[in-house]
């Protein structure tokens, strides 16, 4: 983008200054670390002000210039970012350099940058020594700073607490993201600003910037968790919390920005933001460790790929068992139970097919896994779409017994689903849903035999006792026995 062609930038960029005072004329805050809870510095200087004038040209409409800037130029950004990259364009500019010429320079002046990220929870030790739950790119193990800190210290820069006091702590780490920062340290921009600018009020200047970096970073890794987990969520191996988590009190946020500059000086900047209360719930390493080896085991799955046969409608089932596991934990029934049947809905349903075609086609799927009759099966699942439909049209309640027993069948159609998909077979999922229909008409009939392999093919279990996760238990209100996922997420939270 040619910053020269936007009509009245060079005025308006003259025309706004950092202040510790607040200003007689339009402001806004800067986003100084720690004013907020996500994530920040402890120590504070003064709260900065970003004067600007009233001009044709908008505040809003020039962060949004910088923000497009940025990113295009692979640097993520949002609001915050672009605030404090103006903060730090105008309190830098040499007077005999133009406005608009600085601040194209100085978002220019893009570094490759690695950012290695922490959530540590200080006095909270896992009860082994070397526990470690590996979640594709995130970490859940003990806390070791030695590298936080020796990358920290090689590029200059230093934690505003003794990382080596939570040595040994639970945490969550984040394997390094490659990412790009915009460095401050090099070329005009350190000299200007401390010609301008004494401590502490010069650090936070910098601060305001790569926490609002470091944060547009941070607040992704939740949804990075879910994408991680969500097969091991979706079978209610473990329970979604991250969210949670990284909002947890009595943790420590910690990250370092780690890049090299221009002139091949190693550079650093170290972040750290600490709570006060926590409430923590964790799963147990060799549950997890014996999870993943079972999906492993059965269904060669490890992580779900895109280009996987009907990976798509695996992603699209599993994240509404993800959604309904949620409601579930916080004890919201009728949602999770309207949740499970959508999900139902969407992988085996089209268009105005009916509930008593879904119903067949789940039944064909998974009553040998049930070990009952088909007619027995698709009777239950009908019946719950009756349920389904006084709930939303009646207001009529669903009770805790009837929500796991629709779990209990999304359970079973999910592994079915990833049976189907690592046979391979079936890569087109309308294919898919017209052969359940052919083999139920095949299996209700009396007086035909369908291949074991044809079953199999549509990920239908016909090789003994039935599909049973390893943190599943007897539920002691069933004298049959059924299997029914454990209540330890539920206990853990009252």
């Amino acid at each position: 983008m040619d910053l020269s062609k936007i009509d009245g930038l060079d005025t308006f960029l003259a025309g706004t200054h950092v202040q510790a005072e607040v200003p007689e004329r339009p402001y806004i805050l800067l986003n100084v670390p720690g004013r907020d809870n996500v994530p920040g510095a402890p120590e504070l200087g003064s709260q900065l002000y970003l004067a600007y004038p009233e001009l044709k040209l908008k505040l809003d409409s020039v962060l949004q210039v910088i923000v497009n800037t940025l990113e295009k130029s692979g640097h993520p950004a949002d609001r915050d970012v672009a605030i404090a990259v103006l903060g730090l364009t105008v309190e830098s500019r040499d007077p005999e350099t133009p406005p608009v010429d600085h601040l194209a320079a100085s978002m220019r002046n893009l570094r490759g940058a690695s950012l290695r990220q922490a959530v540590v929870f200080p006095g909270h030790t896992p009860h082994r020594d070397g526990y470690r739950i590996e979640l594709g790119s995130i970490v859940f193990q003990r806390f070791d700073p030695s590298v936080l800190l020796m990358l920290a210290n090689r590029g200059g820069s230093e934690f505003a607490e003794d990382l080596t006091s939570m040595t040994g702590s639970f945490s969550i780490q984040m394997h390094p993201v490659n990412t790009h920062a915009l460095d401050w340290w090099h070329g005009p921009w350190p000299s200007a600003l401390a010609a301008q600018w004494s401590e502490p009020d010069r650090s936070n200047l910098l601060d305001a910037y790569y926490h609002s970096a470091w944060r547009v970073h941070y607040l992704r890794i939740p949804d990075r968790a879910s994408d991680e987990a969500l097969i091991l969520e979706a079978s209610a191996f473990i329970g979604g919390q991250m969210e949670e988590i990284l909002r947890a009190m009595l943790s420590v946020s910690i990250g370092l920005y780690a890049w090299v500059q221009a002139d091949g000086r190693k550079r650093s900047w170290a972040m750290l933001a600490a709570r006060g209360i926590m409430h923590l719930n964790m799963p147990s390493e060799p549950t997890y460790r014996e999870c993943r080896r079972w999906l492993r085991d059965l269904f060669d799955f490890r992580r779900l790929e895109l280009d996987a046969p009907l990976a798509a409608s695996i992603r699209s089932f599993a994240r509404f068992l993800q959604r309904a596991h949620r409601h579930r934990l916080e004890r919201r029934y009728d949602e999770a139970f309207l949740h499970f049947v959508i999900a139902l809905d969407l992988l085996l349903g089209e268009n105005t097919q009916s509930a008593e075609t879904i119903a067949k086609r789940a039944a064909t799927l998974i009553f040998g896994s049930l070990d009952k009759p088909l007619d027995r099966v698709e009777r239950r699942i009908r019946k719950h779409y009756g349920l389904r439909s006084k709930y939303v049209h009646e207001g009529t309640p669903v009770d805790k017994e009837t929500m796991h027993d629709i779990e209990e069948i999304c359970l079973q159609v999910l592994w079915a689903l990833l049976a189907a998909s690592s046979i391979g077979r079936y890569t087109d999922v309308h294919e898919w849903r017209e052969e359940l229909g052919t083999l139920y008409v095949l299996c209700a009939s009396p007086t035909r035999t369908v291949p074991d392999d044809e079953m199999r093919a549509v990920g239908a279990w016909v090789d003994g006792p039935k599909r049973v996760g390893p943190n599943y238990v007897s539920h002691s209100g069933q004298a049959s026995g059924d299997l029914r996922p454990m209540e330890l997420w539920e206990a853990r939270r009252d």
